[in-house]
């Protein structure tokens, strides 16, 4: 083997195990898979998820645009702050219309509980139209 091939070979190795040290960094455990899990289904047993759901088909049937209720969880657990914030899981329900998408609930469930332990309206008197008119 010549030097420029044991160059290459070493760049090659050094990419690949730093590569593979980062993506170890950024996995997420299972059991935050797992908390997700339990917070969906949470979510849509709540009473704010349903009645966006029927809002959204009302809305559907009245206008004929496209509107559907629908929720996200963001599984990034902040690294930042006490242990306690370390356990918050956030979740979103959402208003669909077409092109429009808004958050109508900030939802927050704790992983060592396994439950929700808030829902906030965040439409409280915010006017979501979409200036078709």
């Amino acid at each position: 083997m010549n030097t420029s091939s044991k160059i290459l070979l070493f760049t090659f190795f050094a990419f690949a195990i730093s590569t593979s040290y980062t993506y170890a960094q950024k996995a997420k455990p299972a059991d935050i898979q797992s908390d997700s899990s339990i917070f969906v289904k949470q979510i849509v047993t709540l009473k704010e998820y349903k009645a966006e759901k029927r809002k959204m088909d009302s809305l559907f049937k009245a206008t004929g645009e496209v509107a559907r209720a629908s929720y996200e969880i963001d599984n990034n657990v902040s690294e930042d702050g006490n242990d306690e914030q370390k356990n918050i899981i956030t979740g979103y329900i959402k208003e669909e219309r077409g092109a429009v998408n808004v958050i109508a609930y900030e939802v927050k469930f704790d992983c060592k509980k396994k439950k929700i332990i808030s829902v906030n309206n965040e439409l409280d008197g915010v006017d979501v139209s979409t200036g078709d008119d």
